[in-house]
């Protein structure tokens, strides 16, 4: 595997958790984010969304600046986004296909 492959694997590893997802769409609306916001909004405990965002950090989707004692982070490619968008119209087509063929049975 080439290292430009390992690093897609890693990439898309990243996008195929349902609370990373749920991060990326919160960046939408707030830019630049701490741990601990994250955590009150998605509900979740502090090591659970800590480790998720290493994990959006390492797949090159995040930028962290740590301020005191608070890490800070944020959207490192708004292009993410668009790659999310394809990907969901391609579902979205995919069960519509589905369901037309259910239909029919």
């Amino acid at each position: 595997m080439t290292g430009l492959e390992e690093k897609l694997v890693i990439f898309f590893q990243a996008l195929g958790n349902p609370t990373r997802l749920k991060i990326l769409n919160l960046f939408k609306t707030k830019k630049i984010m701490c741990v601990c916001e994250l955590t009150e909004l998605l509900k979740r405990e502090q090591s659970v969304v800590s480790r998720n965002l290493i994990a959006l950090k390492q797949a090159g989707l995040l930028d962290c600046e740590i301020k005191a004692t608070k890490s800070f982070y944020r959207i490192k490619d708004e292009r993410i986004y668009k790659i999310i968008e394809i990907a969901s119209n391609i579902f979205k087509k995919r069960i519509r296909e589905e369901q037309k063929i259910l239909a029919l049975i």
